[in-house]
C-alpha cells in the first residue's frame, strides 16, 4: 500500500470515529500536512465543512462551536491534523 492510500485510508478512520461521537462540524485549515484529511473531508456529506486558510482564526472558529453546541458526549472538540495541539471544550 502507497503512503498516499495509507493517509487517506487513516483520515476516513479518523472521519468515521468522528462521525460515530457525533460531532458534525469539521474545520480544516487546508495544507500539505492536511490534504488526506481535506480529501476525506470533502467526500463525506455528513460534517459542516469550515475551512480557513489561517489556522488560528479556524481554531477560534473551532472553539466557538464547541462552545456553543454540545456534543454527543457532553463537549466537542478541534483536533488540529499533523500538528500536536488540541483544544476540547466542556460545559
Amino acid at each position: 500500500m502507497s503512503v498516499s492510500a495509507f493517509n487517506r485510508r487513516w483520515a476516513a478512520v479518523i472521519l468515521e470515529a468522528l462521525t460515530r461521537h457525533g460531532v458534525r462540524h469539521i474545520c480544516i485549515a487546508p495544507g500539505s500536512r492536511s490534504t488526506p484529511l481535506t480529501l476525506a473531508a470533502a467526500e463525506n456529506r455528513t460534517f459542516i465543512h469550515h475551512t480557513h486558510f489561517d489556522e488560528r482564526g479556524l481554531g477560534h472558529l473551532a472553539l466557538g462551536l464547541a462552545q456553543s453546541q454540545p456534543a454527543a458526549g457532553g463537549g466537542d472538540c478541534h483536533v488540529r491534523y499533523g500538528g500536536c495541539q488540541s483544544l476540547s471544550c466542556a460545559d
